[in-house]
């Protein structure tokens, strides 16, 4: 077994797991954003401090297709990396290798669920970008 590959392989693997948190995370901060500004909206709120929620909103929103971005780049690298290795039984054997594509599976899983972007969130960002 080739030390080089198994490092390579818990690099890949750690990259895409941590951008697939930050990606699901700035989903959830983006939520939690927009029923905070419905909330002020129907509180009404100082129109100032609904501007700024909508700003901090609008760059929360510009960080999911920079995540997704990432997060399908270092999905492509470690498919590339575990399709290269399945032939490898002294790699494909081990746990770390069994971990990389049970997370690749879930990660498609989850794009194909409609939870990595939703079209909702796409005309949010178009429409605070206008602003």
């Amino acid at each position: 077994m080739d030390p080089q590959a198994l490092k390579e392989l818990k690099i890949k693997a750690g990259s895409l797991k941590r951008i697939y948190k930050e990606h699901q995370s700035y989903k959830k901060e983006s939520q939690q954003e927009e029923e905070k500004i419905k909330k002020l909206e129907e509180e009404n709120v100082d129109a100032y401090d609904i501007k700024k929620w909508k700003d901090v909103h609008s760059e929360t929103l510009a960080m999911i297709p920079n995540t997704m971005s990432r997060l399908e780049g270092a999905m492509d690298d470690l498919v590339e990396f575990v399709e290269s290795y399945a032939e490898d039984e002294a790699i494909n054997q081990l746990e770390d290798y069994k971990l990389a594509t049970d997370l690749i599976q879930e990660i498609e899983q989850y794009k194909e669920s409609n939870q990595f972007v939703s079209q909702q969130n796409l005309q949010i960002f178009d429409a605070f970008r206008s602003l």
